[in-house]
């Protein structure tokens, strides 16, 4: 899963980093990639 680009790590990100199996990150990374998230912005 990609880090943010928008702001600097804070404590949250830094404990949740290596959260979660490989399992996980792929199913994450699945999920992220079906998101339409330009349609999304651009409604904001």
């Amino acid at each position: 899963m990609p880090i943010r680009k928008n702001a600097p790590m804070g404590f949250a990100d830094v404990v949740l980093e290596d959260l979660g199996s490989s399992r996980t990150t792929k199913f994450l990374d699945k999920l992220d990639e079906a998101t339409p998230w330009r349609d999304r912005r651009d409604r904001v």
